[in-house]
């Protein structure tokens, strides 16, 4: 887990800039609204996999600390 976690970090460290930078004429949406980032690949791919791994890191640590119910 701290393997994974320390991966993900620096590797948001290291590609948070780039999906930083701007550009003007992307989209043909209201830059402010937030139809522009999920209509947008450029916005919405990072958007679902930042989501994506909040998720699983989420899921890893309630497995690991033993708070998932086997109940059926």
């Amino acid at each position: 887990m701290k393997t994974t976690v320390k991966f993900l970090s620096i590797l948001s460290f290291l590609l948070g800039p780039v999906m930083a930078l701007a550009h003007p004429g992307h989209g043909n949406e209201n830059p402010l609204s937030p139809v522009h980032y999920l209509a947008n690949p450029e916005h919405a791919v990072p958007l679902a996999v930042t989501l994506t791994a909040v998720v699983v890191l989420g899921w890893m640590w309630k497995v690991k600390t033993g708070k998932v119910s086997n109940k059926k």
